[in-house]
């Protein structure tokens, strides 16, 4: 008898083709991105702003690397990984390229296109220019602050190269140990369900419970602050990939009055039969009785 798995495994079935997207449109999000990237630092020469821009430069090449995972049928969360990395210090080469290349052309008059066709074709250059610029320094801090150089710099390169590089890491590794469905060759649809139960205070207890098909632990949540969320992965035509997802999810406010949302996944790609997805589905609170309908009764 062919029991599944308790959670769900991502097969590790990469095509090649599918890599091979993923390269190729990571690359030239690189690319494209990494022009705004450098515009927008130069121009708008704040430490907030340029944090931010570094932040959306790997979002951006993340959310593009996320949808070719997906469009590719990537089912392996190590090699999308390994493969995100090499493309994020691909972007990180790309971003150089353009920094430099407008820079001298900016400064000396040559061609944009033939100083970054330079650069981009000899790694060796670009290296030599980084290193004059390390010992040189680029930018200062604060309106009197003199360029910052040295390990200083070349520290805040490595947190740049980071951010850049293991964003889109951290994008491909979702999407690629979602559920999905090897018969019909389809990713599993996330169906957020409308029941919230209750935050377990036991939350290994709980598991196990559910790990064995005893559901009955669960609760109506008291509060809207603080309730675990239900999310199920089904696959049409295939009754095996179905899987469930409970997150607990905690509303609180600061000091400044503003909403802060936590979320922590209790349960995580659980198999469940079509049975307890149905109960699930149909589950409802059920309102205690008023007074007035018990008076009615007698």
């Amino acid at each position: 008898m062919n029991i599944p798995a308790t959670y769900y495994t991502p097969s590790g079935r990469t095509p090649i083709l599918g890599l091979l997207l993923m390269i190729t449109l990571g690359v030239l999000a690189g690319a494209v991105l990494s022009v705004a990237y450098i515009l927008a630092i130069h121009y708008i020469p704040f430490i907030y702003v340029n944090f931010m821009a570094t932040l959306f430069f790997g979002i951006g090449v993340g959310k593009v690397l996320e949808k070719a995972v997906r469009f590719g049928h990537l089912r392996s969360p190590f090699k999308t990984i390994l493969t995100a990395l090499l493309v994020g210090l691909a972007c990180v080469w790309l971003q150089w390229v353009f920094f430099f290349a407008f820079f001298v052309s900016k400064g000396g008059g040559h061609p944009l296109a033939e100083v970054y066709l330079h650069y981009l074709s000899n790694p060796a250059a670009l290296w030599d220019a980084m290193v004059t610029l390390s010992a040189k320094g680029h930018w200062g801090i604060g309106k009197s602050g003199g360029a910052v150089s040295g390990p200083l710099l070349i520290g805040v390169w490595i947190i740049e190269a980071g951010i850049i590089s293991l964003l889109p890491a951290w994008y491909v590794r979702t999407a690629a140990r979602a559920p999905y469905s090897e018969k019909t060759r389809r990713w599993a649809k996330e169906e957020v369900l409308e029941p919230q139960f209750a935050q377990s205070e036991e939350p290994r207890a709980f598991r196990e419970a559910l790990e064995t098909g005893n559901f009955d632990l669960l609760e109506p949540a008291a509060s809207g602050a603080a309730y675990m969320a239900t999310t199920l992965y089904h696959a049409p035509d295939d009754t095996e990939c179905l899987f469930l997802t409970l997150t607990n999810v905690t509303t609180t406010t600061n000091s400044k009055g503003e909403e802060e949302t936590e979320t922590e996944e209790v349960v995580s790609y659980l198999h469940i039969t079509p049975e307890t997805a149905q109960w699930l589905r149909d589950w409802v609170v059920e309102e205690p009785e008023t007074a007035s309908t018990e008076e009615a009764k007698a």
